[in-house]
């Protein structure tokens, strides 16, 4: 079944495309006042994990996440307010130890991209170095190689901090 299901997505597809072509949108024609009912068809349940995709959680992710938090990553737009999460991450983070947090802050204001890149560009190195680190608590980083992607490169430096975040007081 596994192997035809994009076949039958393809055919599916193509035959709505086809009869959209074929059948235009009719004109709308003035309407009435009142509100229609819309009628809500049953959802129908969709487990990935009938397809082998699973999601987890990985907590190098989430360390690493929290470290470019300290160190002043933002990608909350200007003029708006940060998540419920994100100012709970800021406020756990307060007691964070200075001398780490300006460890943390230096390395990553040394290592931003220019504009007109955008805060996913910014973190996308970042995403790449913490799945390329060992397990927790060590965080150990992989040898500088010619066969890591060079974002990766440019950022695996920050692997030693990160691990200090892990251990690090307050």
């Amino acid at each position: 079944m596994k192997k035809y299901l994009p076949i039958l997505l393809t055919i599916a597809l193509s035959g709505g495309l086809a009869y959209s072509q074929n059948n235009p949108a009719p004109t709308p024609s003035p309407r009435p006042t009142r509100t229609a009912q819309v009628q809500q068809r049953p959802s129908a349940s969709f487990d990935l994990a009938e397809y082998g995709v699973a999601f987890h959680a990985d907590p190098r992710l989430i360390v690493m996440m929290a470290a470019l938090e300290a160190a002043g990553f933002d990608p909350t737009p200007s003029g708006r307010e940060p998540s419920a999460f994100r100012a709970q991450v800021r406020n756990d983070l307060a007691g964070l130890d200075r001398d780490l947090r300006n460890r943390l802050r230096s390395f990553y204001e040394r290592n931003k991209l220019p504009p007109p890149a955008l805060a996913a560009d910014q973190a996308a190195r970042y995403v790449s170095l913490a799945l390329a680190l060992g397990p927790l608590p060590t965080l150990e980083a992989p040898e500088r190689s010619d066969e890591l992607p060079a974002g990766l490169l440019d950022v695996l430096d920050f692997a030693p901090l990160c691990a200090s975040f892990i251990v690090a007081p307050g």
